[in-house]
């Protein structure tokens, strides 16, 4: 019943999901695909869009950073080179204002002065930049004063503030224009619109330090916010700004908070009140020399990129110029998160990457680039570069350059100075194909739904206790190093997310079994039996093993519940149904198939262990699955009442083996015999037979007619399982004339299964004529 509801296109609906009509979703593609045409003229309407921020870079002030006089026209070539583009020009007081559109993860180009010195150097003007922290000491900060003690009372709605004083600033209208760009544009982009993090810059000469950072009762807030002139308390701030089209959205922030957060120097006098506003008194004007930057923030790692940013774009005003004074932030014993922790902020380390020349021309493209071009290109880019020897050396990546993560990064770096219209490609180009994996993976989902099992698709996340306690089981531990990622590993230890807000969604999935379970115990109380699968990604933690130290794997999870059985000789059935797919036996079936003469494929086969419930791959002796019943005290823990039956394989992990063995094998085919069609097809074949046409149809001597709309079920089985391995399938219609094998045929009509264009070759008998009706396959 279900193979009519899902070739019909019905809905099915159970709880917590939803099948959906797939025909009404190719409906609903289509007109997304019209509007999204229609609607292509808005894109250059940067009102409507505004994915990448925007910063104002007024024509004299460029001028003044790059050193020279530029035209709009070559502006506009630099900033494509170096990937940026300029959305508009405005013109005001008869000078032209830059709208340039900087990435989203650079936040050392989201101000003029960032922006400039990184075009500067592109355009082959360097600079060499040296940044001095004075009183970088915690002796140094008592003796001054410079000191921010952290409340108990701090907790982690705002939990973390870092800070630092600039000294001897020149402020002129365009400076001080320029701070007030930087601290939005950090506001909206790395701080997610003041909910992440928040900056208060304020007049250090007008402040009694050391200041105290602490949560206070909103009734006893009292202080003269931002360009006002009246006394506000705390209690009325959500509705005085409620009507402000600043600050209006970012009340929501506070709605809940029963305390708000505040700065107070000695004098008890309110400096900011994060993260709405700051005080009136401390605020900075064109007269003010000196300056306290805080930023206080939920998440630490941002809030120092943030201070390492303003540090040192705006460091080059003071005198002498890059010279930053640190400050001593000091948490309290009983603080929440630190628990009496001390910093020194601002904290600029900078890290590095070793790369290998290999990896730069394979991913950049670039065939001649040398080591020596590279280390003049990463120049360019403000990198500098230390050659180890001829294919391998060492970036050294700035502390305000935190969008470097891997060598990736700097293979994109090298790209943008080279220059990408001038990467010239000398291999052939490779049109893409469906991948192996997902390939694969149709090719199980279609032969579980032949056997009238209903695929689900549930949530990637779970919580721990679901995991491993409702489940009866312990994860590894973070520094095993004994996990073998080519297995089946549910026990392996997980991704957690940090700062989770629900314990339901605490880890990624190690097994697909915890959600099948949660589904079936939603779903009971209907008509059984119940029969769900699902295939999908698990992941895990790999220490030191990949680049994240994390793995994604493909999984394929049945399940099965009734009220009188468990099921277990059904998904013994079923197992062997998947499996054989892939031409792969039990040990058992095998011994079945030689009192038979019947050869199949004997060289990779698999066991059940049943004390262990483990699915075994030999020769090479690994576990890629596990089938059993499920525990009664497990049941209990998911509530449900009746008995269920499960089998999990790693997909990977049988694709791995199998693709190796073809690879390696040299006389695959000689142990592949027998008269069934499937027997005479092997891995090997598939991979080798490129211009190959192969037409196998039935058994041998036993090609009929059959008509136009039924193509036997084993014939489209045997089309899936060579789509697997990249070969092309389809059936061809009545031949109009008679021809000689191997020559194209032509035929009144085509219905191909593969892509269109691939070569059909008449099937022909055994007496040597042709057939009226035929199937044709391509590798």
């Amino acid at each position: 019943m279900f193979r009519k509801w899902y070739s019909m296109g019905k809905v099915v609906n159970f709880d917590h999901f939803v099948f959906i009509d797939r025909k009404k979703d190719q409906k609903k593609e289509e007109e997304n695909v019209q509007e999204s045409t229609h609607n292509r003229t808005s894109y250059n309407n940067p009102a409507k869009i505004k994915d990448m921020p925007t910063i104002s870079v007024h024509e004299e002030d460029l001028e003044n950073k790059l050193g020279e006089k530029i035209s709009e026209e070559k502006l506009i070539d630099i900033c494509f080179d170096f990937g940026l583009e300029i959305d508009e020009v405005e013109i005001k007081n008869g000078k032209k204002i830059y709208k340039i559109e900087v990435p989203a993860n650079r936040y050392d180009l989201v101000c003029v002065e960032g922006l400039c010195r990184a075009l500067k150097n592109f355009m082959g003007n360097f600079e060499k930049i040296e940044y001095e922290i004075k009183m970088n000491s915690k002796d140094a900060c008592l003796k001054e004063d410079h000191i921010v003690n952290v409340h108990e009372s701090v907790d982690d709605k705002r939990g973390y503030i870092v800070s630092c004083i600039l000294k001897n600033v020149y402020i002129n209208e365009q400076v001080y224009n320029n701070i007030i760009e930087l601290q939005e544009k950090l506001h909206h982009n790395i701080g997610k619109k003041r909910q992440v993090l928040a900056i208060g810059i304020h007049d250090y000469d007008k402040i009694k330090f050391p200041v105290q950072y602490k949560f206070e009762d909103k009734s006893k807030i009292n202080f003269i916010p931002l360009n006002e002139s009246t006394i506000l308390n705390g209690c009325n701030l959500l509705k005085y700004y409620e009507d402000n089209s600043n600050l209006k959205p970012y009340l929501k922030i506070l709605k809940n908070y029963d305390m708000y957060p505040i700065l107070i120097d000695v004098k008890n006098n309110i400096l900011s009140l994060p993260p709405i506003i700051n005080c009136d008194y401390t605020k900075i004007t064109l007269k003010t020399k000196n300056l306290f930057v805080e930023c206080t923030a939920i998440d630490k790692y941002k809030a120092e990129i943030a201070l390492n940013i303003i540090c040192s774009m705006l460091s080059q005003y003071c005198n002498p110029p890059y010279s930053i004074h640190s400050v001593l932030v000091s948490y309290d014993k009983n603080h929440l998160l630190e628990k009496g922790n001390y910093y020194l902020y601002p904290s600029f380390r900078n890290k590095t990457l070793r790369c290998n020349m290999k990896y730069v021309k394979t991913l950049s493209g670039i065939s001649n680039i040398t080591i020596d071009d590279v280390q003049m290109l990463l120049k360019r880019m403000m990198l500098n570069v230390t050659i180890n020897d001829t294919e391998n050396f060492t970036v050294d990546i700035p502390f305000y350059r935190s969008d470097i993560m891997h060598c990736c990064d700097i293979v994109e770096d090298i790209a943008i100075a080279y220059g990408y219209g001038n990467i010239m490609n000398s291999e052939e180009i490779a049109i893409s194909k469906k991948h192996l994996l997902n390939t694969c993976t149709d090719l199980f989902r279609n032969a579980l739904v032949e056997c009238t099992y209903i695929e689900v698709m549930t949530n990637a996340l779970l919580s721990k206790k679901e995991n491993y306690i409702y489940m009866l089981r312990h994860f590894k531990n973070y520094e095993n190093v004994n996990i073998n990622l080519n297995e089946y590993n549910p026990l392996a230890p997980p991704i957690q997310i940090m700062n989770s807000k629900t314990s339901e969604y605490e880890i990624l999935r190690t097994s697909l079994i915890v959600n099948l379970l949660k589904f079936v115990s939603a779903n009971k109380h209907r008509e059984l039996p119940l029969r769900f699968f699902e295939i999908g990604d698990v992941s895990y933690a790999a220490q030191n093993k990949t680049d994240t130290n994390a793995i994604n794997k493909r999984y394929l999870s049945v399940i099965f519940a009734d009220k009188f059985t468990a099921g277990f000789e059904e998904l013994h059935g079923l197992l062997e149904i998947v499996l054989r797919e892939f031409q792969l036996f039990n040990d058992y079936k095998i011994e079945e198939k030689k009192k038979e003469n019947v050869s199949v494929r004997s060289d990779v086969f698999y066991k059940l262990i049943p004390r262990e419930v483990d699915i075994v791959l030999f020769p090479h002796r690994l576990k890629f699955g596990i089938l059993g019943i499920i525990h009664p005290t497990v049941l209990k823990n998911f509530s449900i009442d009746i008995p269920v039956s499960v089998f999990e394989v790693n997909v990977e992990t049988l694709l791995n083996v199998l693709m190796i063995f073809a690879v390696n094998s040299d006389n695959t085919s000689s142990k592949w015999g027998g008269t069934s069609y499937e027997s005479k097809l092997s891995f090997s074949n598939f991979l080798n037979a490129k211009k190959e046409v192969m037409c196998l149809i039935g058994e041998k001597n036993r090609l009929r007619e059959f008509p136009h709309a039924s193509i036997p079920m084993h014939c489209m089985r045997l089309f899936q399982r060579l789509t697997v391995y990249g070969c092309e399938c389809g059936y061809a219609g009545e031949m109009l004339n008679t021809q000689k094998v191997g020559s194209r045929p032509k035929f009144s009509s085509t219905s191909h299964c593969g892509s269109a264009g691939v070569y059909a070759l008449p099937v022909f008998t055994h007496s040597g004529h042709p057939h009226k009706y035929g199937l044709f396959i391509t590798c």
